[in-house]
């Protein structure tokens, strides 16, 4: 592991030396947290940083590029260096491209790690890092699992008292808040009459007769009445126990995160509703983080109605195949602005009511997804349709899917 790591600050070493650097994104959290960790230290460096999403060309001036979870489509007559998740992790040198494999890492650690080589790296960065390797999962935030790699991450965490893994129930900000408050804000998964709806949940609790300091007893009937309720709604023949227990990251000491679990899904949703390049600052400012915090936790009453519209059955769902890939299209053509795609996606996943298809919402303006969901090819070449903040956008749907993973 040192030894890959120790190869990786040698060959950025060697790049930087230019002074300047092209830094080529895909528009999604990982990749997004990773080039912000990047051009916060290289700018305190003094080498310039010019950050492009993967649908704009970088200029052909000679300068270093390095991409992030990418694959680069077409040569290069300067240097490349390009820093992939994959399940193997080496480095492969070509003609100009260098690929560094992550071995199922997160691209931000492994950028984490090698920047620990280097500088001392501050808590914030790395507790954003372990935010970032939550995109790694298509599924539940909670059912991420973490490499070697991700795991020395936490283990850097918990011996500076920042956060503690804790064998309890899976929902949002617990046990740092009560639990009514904390099934209030779970949309992961997400649990009919409860979630977004903090009378409900209270009344829930009350009616369990239990405390928020759950005994071994009370979490088991805690989590037996949610997964009732959970099979109820979702007609699924049955929800495992691990769906709502087991092992978790708690926070235990950050002015400004209180749950890794949450901050995805801020991020995630900013992304979606405003813009790949909202978050690009997170690394370099808390006002920044904290203001995508403080818009999803005033947009979230919405965000939950786009849910339950869902679930209550009330849009149209069409399901189709395009080229032999399965496809549903999701109807909100009344709406003047969609729902944000890829939170609806994780979301809806998380309880099983949509598989591994893609999913496109129909709406007042046409078709959209989120640049979230993007093909990872570098440049990625956008044909009859519009990115707008964080969608794109097309009057056919057919154009949409075709640049979707």
């Amino acid at each position: 592991m040192s030894e890959f790591i120790n190869d990786v600050v040698k060959l950025l070493t060697q790049v930087l030396e230019s002074g300047a650097i092209h830094v080529i994104y895909a528009p999604n959290v990982d990749s997004i947290i990773a080039s912000s960790i990047i051009s916060r230290v290289l700018l305190a460096q003094g080498i310039e940083v010019d950050l492009i999403p993967q649908f704009c060309e970088a200029p052909d001036d000679g300068l270093p590029v390095v991409m992030l979870g990418l694959e680069p489509s077409t040569k290069f007559s300067q240097k490349v260096i390009s820093v992939k998740y994959s399940e193997e992790q080496r480095i492969v040198t070509g003609s100009n491209i260098t690929y560094v494999l992550s071995g199922s890492s997160a691209i931000s650690t492994l950028i984490t790690k090698v920047l620990e080589e280097i500088y001392v790296v501050p808590t914030d960065i790395k507790l954003l890092s372990l935010i970032a390797s939550l995109d790694k999962s298509m599924n539940s935030v909670f059912s991420c699992e973490f490499s070697d790699l991700e795991k020395s991450l936490i283990s850097d965490l918990v011996s500076e008292g920042v956060i503690s893994i804790m064998n309890t129930i899976k929902i949002f900000k617990y046990p740092s808040i009560g639990l009514a408050e904390a099934l209030y804000y779970t949309i992961d998964p997400f649990i009919p009459g409860l979630s977004g709806d903090l009378k409900s949940s209270s009344e829930f609790v009350k009616s369990l007769g239990i405390s928020d300091r759950l005994s071994d007893p009370d979490r088991d009937k805690l989590v037996s009445q949610l997964l009732q309720r959970m099979t109820r709604t979702y007609r699924r023949t049955t929800f495992t126990k691990d769906v709502l227990l087991g092992d978790k990251v708690v926070v235990e000491k950050h002015d400004l995160i209180d749950d890794i679990y949450e901050t995805y899904y801020a991020l995630s949703y900013v992304i979606d509703r405003y813009g790949y390049y909202v978050p690009l600052t997170v690394a370099h400012s808390k006002l920044s983080l904290a203001s995508i915090i403080a818009n999803y936790r005033e947009k979230f009453r919405e965000i939950v109605d786009y849910i339950n519209v869902i679930i209550e059955g009330l849009a149209e769902i069409e399901k189709r195949s395009v080229h032999g890939e399965s496809l549903s299209i999701f109807r909100y053509e009344e709406v003047e602005e969609p729902p944000p795609p890829a939170l609806l996606q994780r979301v809806l996943r998380s309880v099983g009511l949509i598989g591994d298809e893609k999913i496109v919402i129909q709406w007042s303006r046409g078709y959209s997804s989120s640049v979230q969901r993007l093909i990872p090819t570098y440049p990625l070449q956008i044909k009859d349709l519009d990115i707008e903040g964080g969608l794109v956008i097309s009057s056919n749907y057919i154009n949409v899917v075709k640049v979707l993973r």
